[in-house]
């Protein structure tokens, strides 16, 4: 739900970039780390929780389906990140590239799923997991060689949202299990408010200055810093 909301913005931005791929990389780049800001956390969150929020919601008859859940998360974190990929390479003429990527991962994706049935309802989901993420990072490498910069460089932009993920999965993770008795729903709630202070708080202190660029962006101010905004204001995003 949310990166199509932003790829409408951000397809008019990346092709009014496209004939200079160094300020298109950190376009992407940035746009990366404010998805990651908001992706990140979520699917972390709901891989932790998942245990009690699934039976709270739908009732114990799903209890089973919590490990697929938790499985799928990983793929969600590395869509998360991948999706705005599509729209750079759309910008950059290799439209080409992107129908032969889809009906080539298409066809491999039925084939892992098919060979991985005879496993039950886990085998498929672990399948469809493993070969997602390994397709999803190739994604984001093959982008970023178009873009003539390194992975190494994108692993940097994410560095603070996964830290503040990996802090906030751990506090929750104290929460499910303090030695104190209370109802399920109590626990669930105690572990969502004591993640998402401890995500807040930590990307707060490390990320600051661009957390609140990108707020202001949002909020249509006018940036205090000297660097530009990673979208232009409306007036200045024409359709190509």
């Amino acid at each position: 739900y949310i990166n199509p909301v932003i790829a409408k913005v951000a397809f008019p931005v990346f092709a009014k970039q496209n004939r200079d791929k160094a300020q298109m990389a950190e376009s992407l780049l940035q746009l990366q780390r404010s998805l990651s800001h908001l992706n990140a956390p979520l699917i972390v969150g709901l891989c932790l929780v998942a245990p009690l929020l699934i039976p709270l919601v739908y009732g114990q008859k799903w209890q089973s389906s919590v490990p697929l859940v938790q499985l799928l998360c990983a793929l969600g974190l590395v869509g998360g990140v991948s999706g705005p990929t599509q729209l750079v390479r759309t910008a950059l003429g290799h439209v080409r590239f992107n129908f032969h990527w889809t009906w080539i991962t298409g066809i491999a994706y039925g084939l892992v799923m098919w060979a991985a049935a005879s496993s039950g309802l886990m085998g498929i989901v672990l399948a469809r997991t493993l070969l997602g993420f390994v397709l999803g990072v190739a994604m984001i490498a093959i982008t970023l060689r178009f873009l003539e910069t390194s992975f190494l460089r994108f692993l940097r932009t994410l560095r603070i949202p996964a830290l503040g993920s990996i802090l906030m999965a751990g506090s929750g993770y104290g929460v499910f299990h303090l030695p104190v008795p209370m109802p399920d729903v109590a626990r669930l709630m105690v572990a969502i408010v004591a993640g998402a202070v401890t995500y807040i708080g930590i990307s707060a202190w490390l990320d600051r200055e661009f957390l609140e660029r990108s707020l202001r962006l949002l909020l249509g101010l006018k940036s205090k810093g000297k660097v530009a905004p990673v979208v232009p204001p409306a007036e200045d995003v024409r359709e190509p």
